[in-house]
């Protein structure tokens, strides 16, 4: 993204958050996030507004560009598929990046979900807590395949855009010759190779296979999808009709505070009141 663009999103972000107050602003990726993380910092600290904003950056590279920009403030980012090398080499600045696979990721796993409700709530669900994660992880192999994809398919969009895809060969500009396109397209080329693909697949579905539920539920489910295709239904059909936003607030609301955003809170300077 352009230097202008990001500054202009800097410059939005100081006259809606900062003013005149000093405050510094965490930057997230999206509305759902932001939603998120103002409900759990209402638990943890009553007067976290006083020095803190939190901020819609729109997405992961949008973030990452702001904090390299503004350095007194924090942008936090969804781990996704990142590796340790990545998450360590992120933090080392600004940066800090979720312990899940992403905000989703605390709204899908049964036992935190169940955790999150009412007594009366919890008497509706036939068999308890087993009837709830029954129920919500019935295709829990479909979502490891899925998992296991995402893995190895998604990183190949960045490798393809650090190879010129597309603009190398679309661009106006210096328009590039036949030979050119040739040679970019042996790039392209060497980098989709079917076999491996799919021998890369079958190593990423073998390593989710031998990972316990949770840790799957937690780290490497696309819960971006899970949440709305899976829970959400699976809970309306145990607790009455309530929206996608609904059901995302209660839960936050009324959930435990997950231990593993203490670190989030402490590079906040805030303490849980």
């Amino acid at each position: 993204m352009a230097d202008s663009k990001i500054d202009a999103l800097i410059k939005k972000m100081q006259e809606g958050n900062v003013g005149a107050t000093g405050r510094r602003i965490l930057v997230v990726e999206g509305s759902d996030d932001k939603q998120a993380l103002e409900a759990l910092l209402d638990r943890v600290n009553d007067n976290w507004t006083q020095s803190w904003g939190v901020a819609v950056a729109g997405n992961k590279d949008k973030a990452m560009a702001i904090a390299g920009k503004v350095p007194e403030w924090l942008a936090l980012v969804d781990k996704d598929e990142w590796q340790a090398a990545q998450i360590e080499n992120a933090e080392s600045s600004n940066l800090h990046v979720l312990p899940r696979f992403c905000i989703e990721s605390y709204l899908v796993d049964p036992e935190e979900l169940w955790l999150a409700l009412g007594p009366l709530q919890q008497n509706n669900i036939p068999n308890g807590l087993q009837g709830l994660a029954d129920h919500l992880l019935l295709d829990l192999q479909h979502w490891k395949r899925h998992a296991a994809r995402w893995q190895v398919i998604n990183p190949l969009w960045t490798k393809l855009r650090a190879l010129g895809f597309k603009e190398d060969i679309l661009r106006t500009k210096n328009f590039p010759d036949d030979d050119e396109v040739a040679a970019t397209l042996g790039k392209w080329d060497c980098l989709i190779d079917a076999p491996v693909i799919l021998d890369a697949i079958k190593a990423a579905l073998a390593d989710v296979d031998g990972q316990s539920e949770s840790d799957f539920l937690r780290h490497r489910l696309y819960a971006k999808n899970f949440f709305p295709e899976v829970v959400c239904p699976g809970l309306n059909k145990f607790l009455g009709q309530r929206s996608q936003a609904e059901l995302r607030k209660e839960i936050f609301t009324r959930m435990p505070l997950p231990l593993d955003l203490e670190p989030l809170w402490q590079r906040m300077g805030l303490a849980v009141g």
